[in-house]
Formats: C-alpha cells, structure tokens, sequence
C-alpha cells in the first residue's frame, strides 16, 4: 500500500567527509534545500518564489 506525504517530510543524513560540515543530507516531501556553509555554521537557503520575493503570502 502507497502512502503519501502530506505536510511532512523524511530527512536522512550520514557522514560524508566531502560535504560542508562534514554531513550529507537529503530530504524527501520537500522543495530542493542548499546547504551552506558560513562562518562555521551549516545553514540552510531555498529558493524563492516570485509572489514570495515581491513580499505577497504564499
């Protein structure tokens, strides 16, 4: 039986020395993520839509 993701999602991480921080992550139920590295933080930025960028909710 399928099951569908409504509101959350799956988010699965393992060590992966190549990746900032030293984590590898992927994300499922969700839009695309990037994860940045800055000033020895991991933060984490998606983007945009244009009705988000001009400020209108969503």
């Amino acid at each position: 039986m399928a099951h569908r993701l409504r509101r959350g999602s799956i988010v699965m991480c393992w060590a992966e020395p190549a990746s900032a921080g030293g984590l590898g992550l992927s994300v499922l139920g969700e839009p695309p993520k990037d994860v940045v590295a800055h000033d020895s933080t991991l933060l984490v930025r998606r983007v945009l839509s244009p009705r988000q960028v001009a400020g209108k909710p969503p």
